[in-house]
């Protein structure tokens, strides 16, 4: 499905026919494809994620008014059998006895619908539930158990806040399987800047401070709760950015925005929401947080914006272009690693630009060195070491996960699910007319490299 897509020809037009524009088509045919959601429909049809029916393939040859020997083709592959004839018995293709056009450009243009309103408003809900709800359920519980026993000693504070990252990390991992991929990079995005902006955290065993000054309110400033409010309110920052890169990745990615170049759209997906968690970093941590904000942020915008170009339907890349991209790539998360560790040195050696955490933006504070329990000179060193700590446990995290993510993206763009999908749907066609062989040719010669929408693992052709 997902070749004779790339195919085809929208009004005339070399740019290839979108997601949202194939279910434009269908739903013409069929009011039901109307309703759908563009990309994530089309994107689990083309994957594998969703087996498709015989009435799907049916529709989906009018929209392109495919011949019906490539509807028997998809059919075929798909594991139906086809009787090569219309129900009429005529041989009569679907498409033209429903007076399909032979081209689409004279059918009107139609942004496509949004989903049903309560369909919304129930996967918001749900992702409520499983990115805010589970995961804050779980850091306040236990938190408050430990703060309620006492139990704020500095293996057990660091095991809580490894714990709670854990956590998010696992409920990223299910929403993916559990979405089937489609909500890949928006789950990583969320994970990513919780488990960035709790690594801080890792220094508070040692300094019995919080990034967001909490320990400094009176009567907690002992206790372990001042790091569980500082873990949830960066679970609500991370829960925020993930839906407003959902929301821009929609808004993005709708027909309307189809003229834009695929890093302007990427760029406006990634960058807004990295940019307004950073504002609430420069407004409400102290000034080390900030310089490590500074320095991590633009990594990760980085990252996802690449990420999001190498999905975009507008790229085609050769075997060539795929495979120096994953030297480059490769190299530069080798550069980041040697530039990362340096700095940590650097950082450990001459902490000069290491700021106490005794204020923000709008407020400063006194620290109570008798109820941190350490004396005011200990304070340098528990700081030097717990940035160290972080520094490595952050680095770790943007060269294996994301920087891992993201050669994994470029390695499948030539994993061949899609191109073998166009090379054996080719041979159907064959022996029919020179048009149906034509378009075959045309399919077959694409450079389909990739699968479209989120990363997914190459299914069999039989399931379109």
């Amino acid at each position: 499905m997902r070749a004779y897509r790339l195919a085809y020809s929208y009004k005339g037009s070399k740019r290839k026919l979108s997601q949202n524009r194939l279910l434009d088509l269908m739903g013409m045919v069929d009011k039901e494809y109307a309703e759908m959601d563009g990309h994530s429909s089309v994107a689990r049809w083309e994957s594998g994620a969703t087996r498709p029916n015989e009435r799907r393939i049916e529709v989906f040859g009018q929209a392109l008014n495919l011949s019906p020997a490539e509807v028997s083709g998809l059919k075929a592959l798909a594991g139906f059998e086809d009787d090569d004839a219309s129900p009429n018995g005529s041989g009569e293709s679907v498409g033209a006895a429903a007076n399909v056009p032979h081209s689409t450009s004279d059918l009107p243009h139609r942004v496509p619908n949004t989903p049903r309103v309560h369909s919304f408003m129930g996967s918001v809900i749900g992702k409520l539930v499983s990115m805010l709800l589970l995961p804050g359920l779980f850091i306040a519980g236990v938190g408050y158990l430990l703060s309620m026993f006492g139990m704020n000693i500095a293996w057990i504070l660091t095991v809580y806040v490894l714990t709670a990252i854990g956590v998010v990390a696992g409920v990223v991992f299910l929403n993916t399987k559990l979405s089937g991929g489609d909500t890949h990079l928006r789950e990583l995005y969320f994970g990513s800047i919780f488990v960035l902006l709790s690594a801080p955290m890792l220094h508070a065993p040692l300094t019995r401070m919080d990034i967001y000054g909490f320990y400094a309110l009176e009567g907690i400033e002992s206790t372990l709760t001042p790091h569980l409010l500082a873990l949830l309110v960066n679970l609500l920052l991370a829960v925020g950015a993930g839906f407003m890169f959902d929301l821009l990745f929609r808004w993005q990615y709708s027909s309307g925005f189809a003229e834009r170049r695929a890093y302007t759209r990427a760029a406006w997906v990634a960058l807004p929401p990295l940019a307004f968690v950073y504002v609430f970093v420069f407004m409400f941590c102290s000034t080390s947080t900030c310089m490590y904000a500074t320095a991590v942020f633009p990594i990760l915008a980085g990252m996802f914006t690449v990420s999001i170009v190498l999905r975009d339907n507008d790229i085609s890349v050769s075997l060539w272009d795929r495979n120096f991209m994953l030297w480059t790539t490769a190299a530069g998360i080798i550069a980041l690693s040697v530039l990362g560790g340096a700095a940590t040195l650097m950082l450990y050696w001459e902490p000069i630009m290491l700021g106490i955490p005794d204020h923000n933006l709008f407020h400063s504070w006194e620290v109570d060195f008798v109820k941190l329990g350490y004396v005011p000179e200990e304070l340098g060193d528990r700081v030097r070491l717990g940035t160290v700590w972080t520094s490595l446990f952050s680095l770790a995290f943007i060269v294996l996960v994301i920087g891992g993510n993201l050669i994994a993206t470029i390695h499948r763009m030539g994993g061949g699910g899609s191109a073998s999908l166009a090379a054996q749907t080719a041979p159907v066609a064959n022996g029919s007319s020179s048009r149906n062989q034509k378009r075959s040719a045309e399919v077959s010669s694409k450079n389909v490299f990739y699968l479209p929408g989120w990363i997914r693992k190459p299914t069999p052709p039989a399931i379109a």
